[in-house]
């Protein structure tokens, strides 16, 4: 079924003064012919005051129309952004609770539980902040004035990770880029290695 299809139009009161000039038996006959065009785009062959009044009446059903599938089509687009986003925020929460079971997985002995903890975090923090001077290289490279922060890096990053692409894979893309000097932002980036085979090095 076409979800932009109506099942219904208006009838608007301005419509009264010029239908009530015809007779019942021709007003009959507009309004049968209003549901015919309505659902399904049919024109009556009339003449005179009968072809006036439905010439009017559908003309302004057809702007309704109009109207109607460019709302259809507005929430659509809106209903598709918000689920793009809900999936991103859902694969980002993904990484957040793989790496704390990772670490409660890995970390049996009590007493040597913050430090890996400390390490790890360490490890994501050094390797994050690599990530963002060789990107970064890359765009000063190309002339880019633009700059990647640090700041939201992590969640970036976390999301390439969750995809299946190893850090030491990232960290080569980015050396790639550096050494190439293109011009990336985060989007590029995490599309170049999510979308290509084996973490996007060629």
């Amino acid at each position: 079924m076409d979800q932009n299809k109506q099942n219904s139009f208006v009838l608007y009161f301005d419509y009264s003064k010029h239908i009530s000039l015809l007779s019942d038996q021709e007003a009959g006959q507009l309004f049968k012919a209003l549901f015919q065009f309505g659902e399904y785009g049919t024109i009556p062959d009339f003449s005179g005051s009968l072809l006036m009044c439905f010439s009017f009446i559908s003309s302004q059903m057809q702007r309704d129309k109009e109207k109607y599938i460019d709302i259809c089509e507005k929430r659509a687009e809106a209903g598709r952004k918000g689920g793009k986003q809900k999936q991103a925020n859902l694969a980002s929460a993904n990484f957040v609770k793989q790496k704390q079971a990772n670490l409660a997985d890995n970390d049996t002995d009590t007493d040597n539980v913050n430090d890996t903890d400390t390490k790890k975090k360490n490890n994501m923090v050094n390797d994050v902040d690599r990530i963002c001077t060789l990107l970064n290289q890359a765009k000063a490279k190309a002339g880019s004035r633009g700059r990647l922060k640090a700041k939201g890096a992590e969640w970036h990053i976390g999301e390439i990770l969750n995809a299946g692409v190893s850090m030491d894979a990232i960290i080569a893309a980015a050396e790639n880029a550096a050494q190439s000097g293109k011009d990336v932002d985060w989007y590029s980036f995490k599309a170049m290695l999510i979308d290509s085979e084996k973490g996007g090095i060629s």
